[in-house]
């Protein structure tokens, strides 16, 4: 291969990705819709990361917010023996862009307006925990076909 050859094959080879690379960035379509949201509550031991069997969590939902149920109310949670429990949120607001090519894909999930304190026997209550934040947005992943699920991880402490 001469010399000539070898660069135009080189320009190419670094221009093709780049190309490929602008044409996904620059057609984006962008969607929103609703998904099922399950949120689920992963209480461990704070020192020893072991699960807290039986935590209560206590919810506050507020007026209004991103999915079906926009009435203002307080319910609890108790979790199982292996510190989880789980509620599902169903017509959860979502949104998205995703490239013309499948390169780029991206899914947000609204939670709902909760504040959360979580407790269990022998340990400190947890601080409030606002659920609600855009931190939670991008922490929700696909579950299946119209469903996400957030998982919100509480550490307690012992008295």
């Amino acid at each position: 291969m001469t010399r000539r050859g070898l660069k135009r094959l080189l320009l190419v080879a670094v221009a093709l990705p780049l190309l490929v690379r602008a044409v996904d960035r620059f057609s984006v379509l962008l969607w929103c819709g609703s998904t099922n949201l399950e949120v689920e509550f992963v209480i461990t031991d704070g020192a020893t990361g072991a699960p807290v069997p039986r935590a209560c969590v206590a919810i506050h939902q507020e007026k209004g917010g991103f999915y079906e149920d926009k009435d203002e109310k307080e319910f609890l949670l108790v979790a199982g023996d292996d510190g989880r429990i789980s509620k599902e949120c169903p017509g959860s607001f979502c949104s998205g862009a995703k490239s013309t090519l499948g390169l780029s894909d991206t899914f947000k999930v609204y939670p709902p307006g909760w504040v959360v304190q979580v407790g269990a026997d022998g340990y400190e209550s947890s601080d409030n925990i606002i659920v609600n934040l855009p931190e939670n947005y991008d922490k929700s992943r696909r579950s299946g076909d119209r469903k996400a699920k957030l998982i919100i991880p509480v550490a307690l402490h012992k008295k």
